[in-house]
């Protein structure tokens, strides 16, 4: 058997990922509390590609959050193989979320651990689809997550007619990350960027058209009413070819 791979080395103090001030305030109104365990994928250059809940708090919300603050705070030093070249990987981090009662039964109120990590067989998963963007799930939380409506509306959601002018002029194209909150009636709510496409235009147009577009099917408890979640998605703002732009900035094709 070969050695085991030693750890990923984190850039920043990894008590300040998570913090007793990050609790949600709906999760502490409703006294939600327990330990979850994420998966983080690291790229070649140590930064959180995406975080996939392995297993749950037995809180949406809490699993949510976590994996939010992970992909906007985490971040280690590159991993290298036997070559010495920068490669993927991925590590396994558990967060115990504990409200202030809970916390006086001799326990802090949030604790982070490590544990193994395996080198990446490749890049993050998922195959962008054609067109002006598209979206995977960053984030998996079990079988009462949040889900959208229409899964085919998904790309929907950010249509070409959609692209910045500007944007299109100027040929800004990239992936970002936002993290949302889905209510109790399936609405997103505070959507916000986490991880930038690069360029101010695209991410300032994202957010606005979730909100206004998106449904979900709510997050459910375990007695089957619907929930307050959180969510965090990756979408890219994918150019069309040259010439296929219309006057009006709509993408057209031949025939």
């Amino acid at each position: 058997m070969p050695d085991p791979s030693p750890l990923p080395v984190p850039r920043s103090d990894e008590a300040m990922w998570v913090t007793t001030a990050d609790y949600p305030a709906a999760a502490l109104k409703a006294k939600e509390e327990g330990t979850v365990t994420v998966e983080l994928h690291l790229d070649a250059t140590g930064r959180v590609e995406r975080c996939t809940t392995l297993e749950s708090s037995g809180s949406l919300l809490l699993d949510g959050t976590t994996c939010r603050l992970m992909i906007e705070r985490a971040s280690y030093y590159p991993t290298k193989d036997k070559a010495g070249r920068p490669v993927a990987a991925q590590v396994t981090k558990r967060v115990r979320w504990q409200t202030p009662a809970g916390a006086l039964r001799g326990t802090p109120p949030l604790a982070l651990r490590a544990f193994r990590f395996s080198p990446a067989a490749g890049g993050s998963a998922g195959t962008p689809g054609q067109g002006t963007a598209s979206a995977r799930p960053t984030a998996t939380y079990g079988p009462a997550a949040p889900a959208p409506r229409d899964r085919p509306g998904l790309l929907g959601w950010l249509k070409q007619s959609d692209y910045p002018a500007e944007s299109l002029e100027a040929r800004e194209q990239g992936e970002l990350t936002a993290s949302f909150e889905v209510s109790e009636t399936g609405r997103v709510e505070n959507c916000r960027i986490i991880r930038s496409s690069g360029y101010l235009r695209l991410d300032d147009a994202t957010c606005p058209l979730i909100e206004e577009r998106a449904r979900f099917r709510p997050a459910t408890d375990a007695a089957g009413k619907a929930m307050r979640s959180a969510d965090v998605r990756t979408w890219r703002w994918i150019l069309p070819p040259r010439g296929l732009i219309g006057p009006d900035g709509i993408v057209t094709t031949p025939n």
